[in-house]
């Protein structure tokens, strides 16, 4: 989160906000209850804007609820309150990583595979111009593990294309 308390979405994992309206059973149970008009109105402002990648009050109010659910198990108090879903929602977290690790093997093998083609064909340019473009994805990246887990890959699979590549001379820009 930056100093300014807002949220940049690209920093954001959208998939957390998708929370399913059942079960992999099909079981659903609705909820029904009052709230402040002032709360309504924060929702559908929420949800018109379209800041976040919820389609619908529903959406916003069941990952609200999940998040807040979530929270009070892990409150110390709580330590004794016991549920399957708890102890789910932990393993599948610790699952997550897994989910990251294979993506960020495929991203690398489909990477390599489609800048050998374009040095293949002598197309050196594309070459660059692809690689450039996912160095900005990568710097569009949160700060962690993963990003520097990416950085230290690309410069290692692919320091013969980085070395080649021009620098960027500003000083005349815009003239």
């Amino acid at each position: 989160m930056s100093k300014s308390n807002v949220h940049e979405l690209n920093a954001i994992d959208t998939d957390e906000f998708r929370i399913p309206g059942r079960d992999n059973m099909g079981h659903s149970v609705r909820l029904f209850f009052r709230t402040f008009p002032g709360d309504a109105e924060q929702i559908s402002a929420i949800i018109q804007g379209k800041y976040f990648p919820y389609e619908s009050q529903s959406h916003l109010i069941r990952h609200a609820l999940h998040k807040h659910l979530n929270w009070l198990h892990r409150l110390k108090h709580l330590g004794k309150l016991r549920s399957v879903k708890a102890a789910n929602e932990a393993m599948l977290s610790l699952l997550k990583e897994d989910e990251y690790f294979t993506e960020y093997k495929d991203v690398f093998d489909k990477l390599s595979i489609r800048l050998n083609h374009h040095k293949g064909q002598g197309d050196f340019g594309e070459a660059r111009r692809l690689l450039l473009e996912f160095v900005n994805c990568i710097n569009s990246m949160p700060e962690g593990f993963w990003k520097e887990k990416y950085i230290k890959r690309l410069r290692h699979d692919h320091k013969d294309l980085l070395d080649t590549m021009e620098k960027a001379n500003l000083a005349n820009f815009g003239e």
